[in-house]
């Protein structure tokens, strides 16, 4: 069926997040608007979930904050665990 979501899978969620961020700075620097992400090096990232969809999201969050910025500012993302939760 062509409008069933993609079986779930195990994926990185700072590997995906960061590739957004990295991608993001491209676009970050017209505007003079810097990027930073924020997360721990001793948290397990490993994450069950549609990882296309995930990325998908994370980018218009991502890039929805730096066409909303203005020149001189930072747009900082933050990647929490909170128990089993990330934020």
């Amino acid at each position: 069926e062509s409008n069933s979501l993609p079986d779930e899978e195990y994926f990185d969620l700072y590997g995906l997040v960061d590739a957004v961020v990295s991608d993001a700075r491209y676009e970050a620097q017209i505007p003079g608007v810097e990027i930073v992400l924020q997360a721990s090096s001793d948290v397990e990232y490993t994450v069950k979930g549609n990882a296309e969809l995930m990325r998908r999201a994370v980018d218009n969050i991502v890039r929805n904050a730096l066409r909303f910025s203005s020149h001189g500012q930072r747009v900082t993302v933050v990647l929490t665990r909170i128990d089993q939760l990330f934020q």
